[in-house]
């Protein structure tokens, strides 16, 4: 079963819906990136659907709190 989070974004005034990432996003956003900014917003684009783009123009606070249930996703897989 998958893992998803619904999160309202303060700046941007919208629900996102966050899906846990795979290994496979993991893999890909780190073969195709050079940076871990770069990397981080391949992720989010992924887990969110939205397009890298989408994720570029978002506020850095909006951008935060995405990374923050991202982090805890991969947080929660680590202590399982």
């Amino acid at each position: 079963m998958a893992r998803s989070k619904t999160i309202k974004l303060k700046i941007a005034d919208k629900e996102v819906t966050i899906h846990a990432p795979t290994v496979g996003v993991i893999v890909e956003a780190s073969e195709n990136n050079a940076g871990e900014v770069k990397q981080g917003i391949s992720v989010a684009a992924r887990c969110c659907n939205m397009t890298e783009s989408e994720i570029k123009a978002l506020d850095i606070s909006d951008f935060n709190a995405i990374q923050a249930v991202i982090t805890g996703f991969l947080g929660n897989a680590a202590g399982a």
